[in-house]
């Protein structure tokens, strides 16, 4: 047995080769990498996410502030070899003592739990946990988290790797998102719960994909999880905010063109084929090019389809061969084979101003008559939106000082359809924003990491509108435009205006930056008041020990 264990614990002195893992698809990580990968001179496509760590690593090993400690080389002395930081774990200098650089110690402070490494194939193990407490005082009710799991990850050759993570949870949420939860029947972000104990959850999370890259230009990944299209902190193209889903993802990056196409199955929880039988599925296909115009520029072009599965006449379509080639519109497509398919496309813009200073926005186009837009008369079917965001990196000269500013609108009835199936969304939530549309919203961050001490403070303030028993107003994108209130004087927030202030602060120690296991405290202020109701307000704390999980907004 003492032979075996140092084969699963010790990196040997074989060099490593690229990964064709997706690095951790979190806020909070994706932060702490954020300013090496916006160095205009990087040329990285940071709008196309998650990212491979095959192309992540190049960059962040050329940037002298994220790998200070790379370049003083600093290493460990194992028994046999020498071993270098994990890149993953390179923006926080190891623990010096002597029981972390012991085989234990490294498992626990600045390495992968368990790794086997033949030279030809890595295979790591991580620990999946988030157990915590708190408490809503304003509503009295005692939160917690208990999440469970673990993840399973490897690299065969150069160019194959795959990844898969599974966990349990119980939780018992603040008011305000179990009400959310109840009206809803889904869990924000994870899937369809279980009543447990008094007031809380049960459900269960998983996720997993194959990465393939036959040639240096092109990259092959089946799955079932999330993409991100943007580079915001929300998305009004494609976010994560949805629960997970099957795909297939070909990325292609040559030059300064980055092209990502994306085919994937939907669930639609409110619709039921037959009793007895599971929900309605449809299907999505998403195109985008990213082009690097210039050092400081970055043009993004984008565009979807949304089709039923089985459609009104009780024809199962399936995978609609049209919607296959790679390089094609949809709208002449759908046109011309007679198809009401819900059609979106966008634009994904990004401008590298100043050192450390970058312009973000985007611009989504679900329908655009000129002659209705400029006649400014509020007509339903001027579905748009738009994001304009602000990143400032080591802000006013003070390393690792991050501050982010973004403002989203989108107009009432956008990512909406006559069939309320093809609809935008999946899993009973929006596949862009999570307050749909019929909404603006200004949201910012300030962030500062002081070696293994990460602070995080947001302010949300937005406004949108909600219906009456018998009102489309716009902003459910469940509901058919169809059976809309207004055919003209629609306006961003019409209906029964809601008025929302959301402040949270987080403090985070990090104990293994790899798998990411940190102890949290944080605070968090929510107040939502109704027109011609009563106002709802929470004050909730919480604490608990965590690793990297998939992004979870409850700022909403």
């Amino acid at each position: 047995m003492k032979r075996l264990l140092p084969f699963f614990f010790i990196l040997t002195a074989v060099p490593a080769f690229a990964q064709q893992l997706n690095t951790f698809y979190n806020n909070a990580y994706y932060n702490a990498i954020d300013r090496p990968l916006n160095n205009k001179d990087a040329l990285f496509h940071t709008s196309v996410r998650p990212y491979l760590q095959s192309e992540v690593d190049p960059v962040l090993t050329a940037d002298s502030a994220m790998y200070q400690y790379r370049k003083k080389k600093y290493s460990y002395q194992l028994e046999k070899g020498t071993e270098t930081v994990p890149d993953s774990a390179a923006f926080i200098q190891p623990y010096k003592w002597r029981f972390a650089k012991r085989r234990l110690g490294r498992a626990l402070f600045s390495d992968h739990l368990l790794k086997l490494d033949s030279g030809v194939f890595q295979l790591y193990l991580d620990p999946v946990i988030d157990v915590g407490i708190g408490r809503d005082t304003r509503n009295d009710v005692t939160t917690y988290f208990s999440t469970k799991g673990a993840a399973f990850s490897g690299n065969i050759t150069k160019k194959f790797s795959f990844y898969t993570a599974v966990y349990e949870n119980q939780a018992r949420f603040p008011q305000y998102l179990t009400n959310w939860i109840n009206a809803n029947t889904v869990i924000p972000q994870e899937g369809r719960p279980k009543p447990f104990g008094t007031g809380g959850f049960d459900y269960a999370w998983a996720t997993g994909y194959v990465s393939y890259t036959p040639i240096k230009y092109l990259n092959i990944q089946m799955g079932h999880g999330k993409n991100f299209i943007g580079d915001g902190y929300r998305s009004l193209l494609l976010s994560d905010n949805a629960f997970n889903y099957p795909y297939l993802k070909l990325t292609a990056n040559v030059w300064r063109i980055k092209y990502a196409m994306i085919y994937a199955q939907f669930q639609d929880l409110k619709t039921v084929t037959a009793p007895n039988q599971t929900f309605a599925k449809k299907y999505g296909v998403f195109h985008y090019i990213d082009i690097i115009a210039h050092k400081r520029l970055s043009i993004g072009l984008f565009e979807s389809v949304i089709w039923e599965a089985q459609d009104s006449t009780g024809r199962h379509r399936g995978f609609d061969a049209n919607y296959l080639n790679p390089l094609i519109f949809f709208r002449p497509v759908e046109y011309s084979v007679g198809s009401p398919d819900n059609v979106v496309i966008g634009i994904n813009l990004k401008y590298n101003f100043a050192k450390n200073q970058v312009l973000y926005g985007q611009i989504i186009l679900d329908e655009f008559y000129t002659k209705e837009v400029f006649a400014r008369n509020g007509w339903w079917a001027n579905k748009q939106g738009f994001q304009l965001g602000f990143k400032s990196f080591d802000l006013f000269g003070i390393k690792n000082l991050y501050v982010q500013t973004e403002f989203n609108w989108v107009r009432p009835y956008t990512y909406t359809h006559f069939l309320q199936i093809q609809n935008y969304a999946h899993f009973n939530q929006p596949l862009a924003h999570p307050l749909g549309a019929n909404f603006w919203e200004s949201v910012s961050f300030l962030r500062y990491r002081y070696k293994r001490w990460w602070f995080e403070g947001e302010m949300m303030i937005a406004r949108y509108g909600t219906d009456g028993p018998t009102d489309n107003y716009g902003g459910n994108l469940y509901k058919p435009y169809t059976t809309r209130n207004n055919e003209y004087g629609n306006f961003v927030g019409q209906g029964i205006a809601n008025n929302l202030f959301y402040l949270n602060g987080n403090v985070s120690y990090i104990i293994n930056p790899v798998y990411g296991l940190q102890i949290q405290a944080g605070a968090t202020v929510r107040r939502q008041t109704v027109e011609g109701g009563t106002a709802n307000n929470t004050l909730w704390f919480n604490f608990g020990l965590k690793t990297w999980l998939p992004n979870r907004y409850y700022d909403f």
